[in-house]
């Protein structure tokens, strides 16, 4: 039970493999990403804008007519009402750790979402731990855990999903968890609301005294990264070499998520940056005011 799970970060369609047939296969490696000199910072992953991404794929669903939710909305029954939510449930932030988990918590249950953010609201069940047994099982994620027990309603939203002890499992990077999730809610709603990667970093490498990063390259997580150190134990300046590699990592994730949403046109996909602007624009795609 306490296996690692097999992971993949490259595109979800390209392993031609079943649920009973796959292995470890983690994308991202020193020698892929990392350049092999140690003072060079080229090698990153760059990805367009998240505002960019949203315009290419809601242009990819209006060319197979498929209507978008928020544009749904009569403008002026918005106005009328303090919240006309838009978006398909469940909704599903697949934001790594430290980049936004709490803030889109905070701002759903807010906005009148049941929403969880970690755990099952009134229960000590991680979030994670279900999704993982789930995809075990081959049953629906959020199967025994879609309840608050603070309320007695079903959860609509769900944020900080993934776990890294006493098992480790996210969605978004083990191999078939994305798949499962459209599986069995083949019209939810993934929300992502990446960082500038500075801050993220920034953020994850002081949390716990980057302990999140020590994890994700553990034997636990199968290696979900693998960007070790690469200079001198004596060099100041480890983790500045390492931010090529985390860089490329935190921007893979992304671009697993677009790729998988292009790839599924049929679920809701909204993206919009954490920046001062983002107020809006939720508010914009979910009609929380």
């Amino acid at each position: 039970d306490n296996a690692p799970i097999p992971i993949l970060l490259s595109s979800p369609n390209n392993t031609g493999r079943g649920d009973d047939e796959m292995e470890a296969e983690p994308l991202l490696t020193p020698r892929s990403l990392l350049p092999s000199n140690n003072n060079s910072v080229q090698g990153s992953l760059e990805l367009s804008s998240s505002e960019d991404f949203m315009n290419e794929i809601n242009q990819l669903k209006r060319s197979m007519n498929i209507s978008l939710p928020w544009e749904r909305v009569v403008v002026a029954a918005r106005n009328k009402n303090k919240n006309n939510f838009t978006l398909p449930t469940p909704i599903i932030s697949l934001n790594l750790p430290k980049s936004a988990t709490l803030t889109l918590y905070d701002y759903f249950q807010c906005g009148g979402y049941t929403a969880a953010h970690t755990f099952i609201p009134g229960t000590p069940l991680r979030i994670g731990n279900c999704m993982r047994d789930n995809y075990i099982s081959k049953t629906p994620p959020f199967r025994g855990c879609n309840i608050s027990n603070r309320t007695n309603e079903v959860i609509q939203f769900y944020s900080d999903v993934g776990i890294t002890e006493p098992h480790c499992f996210y969605s978004s990077v083990h191999d078939g968890g994305l798949d499962h999730i459209a599986r069995h809610y083949p019209n939810a709603t993934i929300l992502m609301m990446p960082r500038k990667f500075e801050d993220w970093y920034e953020s994850v490498r002081n949390w716990g005294d980057g302990r999140l990063l020590t994890m994700w390259e553990s034997n636990g997580c199968g290696g979900m990264a693998t960007c070790t150190k690469r200079k001198n134990d004596d060099d100041d300046d480890d983790d500045d070499a390492q931010q090529p590699c985390w860089r490329d990592f935190y921007n893979a994730h992304t671009k697993k998520i677009r790729e998988f949403a292009k790839d599924h046109p049929h679920l809701t996909y909204v993206e919009l940056g954490l920046d001062a602007s983002s107020p809006s624009v939720l508010e914009y795609y979910t009609g929380v005011s």
